[in-house]
């Protein structure tokens, strides 16, 4: 179903803010299939919104009801449809944004009852409230070439993060041997856990605490410093939601104190990583790792 398809990938991309919507909407409607909604408009744009452009946008999901906007998501790229796509197979999340111009922001109420699948997910809340911001709106020539310049600044990236991977796994491999030794111990952040964190670069602002993170890593079994998984060599960073339960228990209270830019380690106590049971041939049960971090947002 299109409406769980979307309403799943913007929970997917939750993050927090501290921005807020407006307290009175500019315009308050029901989409063509019964969904109550609200557009904000913030800024006055000459641009229009029609089918076959492309409307680029950030999202959000709260469940139930609240007045605290809490995007970012990345930036969503969706292709504006024809009136008569929306009859067809009606969707009120495009329904909504179809009506909105660049710096317009607007919720949208979905009842759970609706949805079974994200219901059985969520059965104690009513409905969803799903966020948007209208960033900008595009005809397909400018689409096609902000494909184009991601790809080609993806591809760059990853061919920087596959060369740091020998750099990475020579840090590595000397702090945790400094690290065996007690030679690390005084610049430890010691959690009462059992977890420990040492900063190489700090980062810079406030701890990502719980929300969206993108991270280079690179893992290691404490006891013999084997190399179990890394994203250097795959030249793609991570992307998770911290505190959701998505990894492992160390890793999000870990992720949690760092900073965005900081490159750390984090020692995790088994019980805090694969615990008894181990994770396939490379982490034998009751490993204690080792993981260099890399915070990119």
């Amino acid at each position: 179903m299109r409406i769980l398809s979307l309403l799943l990938l913007v929970l997917g991309l939750w993050s927090c803010s501290s921005e807020q919507m407006g307290d009175k909407p500019s315009y308050e409607g029901v989409t063509a299939d019964g969904f109550k909604f609200n557009i904000y408009s913030s800024t006055k744009s000459d641009q229009i919104t029609e089918p076959g452009k492309y409307i680029y946008f950030t999202s959000a999901v709260l469940l139930d009801d609240t007045m605290n906007l809490q995007p970012k998501s990345e930036v969503i790229r969706m292709l504006v449809p024809t009136d008569s796509a929306l009859m067809v197979t009606p969707n009120p999340v495009i329904d909504v944004l179809s009506r909105m111009v660049p710096g317009d922001s607007a919720n949208v109420y979905i009842e759970l009852d609706s949805i079974p699948q994200a219901k059985m997910q969520f059965p104690n809340n009513k409905f969803v409230n799903n966020y948007f911001i209208v960033e900008d709106i595009v005809d397909e020539d400018q689409y096609l070439d902000d494909i184009a310049k991601e790809k080609e600044e993806a591809m760059k990236m990853m061919k920087e993060s596959q060369a740091k991977e020998g750099e990475v796994a020579t840090t590595i491999e000397d702090l945790l041997g400094k690290y065996k030794k007690g030679e690390l111990d005084g610049s430890l952040e010691k959690l009462e856990s059992g977890l420990q964190i040492y900063n190489i670069e700090e980062g810079i602002g406030e701890a990502l605490g719980n929300g969206n993170a993108k991270v280079h890593y690179y893992g290691v079994l404490e006891s013999d410093g084997s190399e179990f998984d890394n994203s250097f060599k795959r030249g793609t960073p991570f992307s998770f939601n911290v505190g959701a339960g998505m990894v492992i228990p160390g890793w999000d209270e870990g992720v949690a104190k760092l900073k965005e830019g900081s490159k750390s380690l984090l020692f995790i106590p088994s019980e805090l990583g694969y615990g008894e049971t181990g994770s396939g041939q490379a982490i034998p049960p009751n490993s204690n790792l080792v993981f260099y971090i890399e915070v990119l947002k």
